[in-house]
């Protein structure tokens, strides 16, 4: 039976004794907050133009639902990146 060493860290992961200052985090935090608010006022302002999509586009309702469907999808998917 050979055994073999694991690596002492992860490719690509930070050093073990990096640490955020508290100024650090709070900066953090605050940022994710600003980017989660300005993605609820973007898909909250697609709502308000559903209706001209439907016209604009020239698709049904249940049609640019699903492209609001897909839109939201692409920002919940895009904030934590």
């Amino acid at each position: 039976m050979s055994h073999t060493a694991l690596p002492a860290s992860i490719p690509g992961s930070p050093p073990s004794g990096l640490a955020l200052s508290p100024r650090q985090t709070r900066l953090l935090l605050l940022g994710l907050g600003l980017a989660t608010g300005m993605e609820f006022y973007t898909f909250d302002s697609m709502n308000l133009v559903l209706a001209d999509l439907t016209g604009t586009l020239g698709v049904s309702a249940d049609e640019a639902s699903w492209l609001l469907t897909v839109y939201s999808c692409a920002l919940f998917l895009g904030v934590p990146v």
